[in-house]
């Protein structure tokens, strides 16, 4: 996942909120597999050297690595976990500089693992526009790496005969999904699939954090495509609701703001 470059230099320039508790985010330990909250990666930096890092407590040491090139050295092999680790790194310094107090929560609750797409936003939003339906007016694209659901489910054509309601028996089971969307007079319908070569995606991971900024929690999935030639990269999927039965929608991301420092009174 490649976040822009002025917003990431903005999340790497974040302290830690004060008093806030440790960020925990699961990854999935190279080479095992494991879910993990952390972990030790060894990374070559140039031709012949190789350098530890303690995975998140140094995502910003390895970023700047990356930045002056030393995910360029060695194998295929070697570029592929550098690329699994400063994905990794990006996800966590993305939620960690989006961790402010929020005023309402209607995500944290919520099964995503088991969710049913009668409450996703189907049609186009802000990502990317893979399905060619324009963007509502106004709408901000969201950053590279990041997408929502017309970017993530392939649109397929000529499918008018669809029984009616069809999109409510598609559904996340146990984090996967597999399928397709369809437009057609009705709106976006979505088309289940049980064929594991078929488009779609496996959930990693829910963090929440406010990505807009405005008072209330979003959810951040982390996902990985599924399919026939699709690159297997983890992107991220941001989702918020603004009451406990409220439709999920996809909030536009602003740059992170650095906490204000208080200025002490005049004496």
């Amino acid at each position: 996942m490649k976040i822009i470059a002025s917003l990431l230099g903005l999340m790497l320039a974040l302290p830690a909120l004060a008093g806030d508790t440790p960020l925990q985010l699961s990854f999935a330990k190279p080479g095992s597999g494991e879910k993990v909250s952390s972990y030790q990666v060894k990374l070559l930096i140039n031709r012949r050297d190789e350098q530890a890092f303690d995975i998140p407590a140094e995502c910003p040491s390895v970023l700047a690595a990356r930045s002056m090139g030393a995910d360029r050295w060695g194998s295929r092999l070697d570029r592929t976990l550098w690329a699994k680790v400063a994905n990794d790194c990006e996800y966590y310094e993305f939620i960690r500089a989006y961790r402010h107090p929020v005023a309402h929560d209607f995500v944290s609750g919520y099964d995503f693992r088991n969710a049913s797409f009668s409450d996703f936003p189907l049609a186009a939003g802000c990502g990317d526009q893979a399905s060619g339906m324009p963007p509502p007016p106004g709408c901000m694209p969201l950053p590279p790496g990041f997408t929502d659901f017309a970017g993530l489910i392939p649109f397929r054509d000529g499918e008018a005969s669809i029984p009616p309601g069809l999109d409510q028996v598609c559904r996340i089971e146990d984090g996967v999904f597999h399928g397709f969307l369809s437009q057609g007079p009705a709106g976006v319908r979505c088309i289940p699939s049980h064929h594991s070569h078929d488009p779609g995606f496996r959930l990693l991971s829910v963090a929440f954090a406010d990505v807009n900024l405005d008072g209330y929690q979003d959810a951040v999935l982390r996902l990985v495509p599924l399919g026939r030639g699709v690159s297997h990269t983890p992107i991220l999927l941001p989702l918020t609701r603004f009451s406990e039965d409220g439709a999920l929608v996809v909030p536009q991301i602003v740059p992170p703001v650095q906490p204000m420092a208080m200025t002490p009174p005049e004496s």
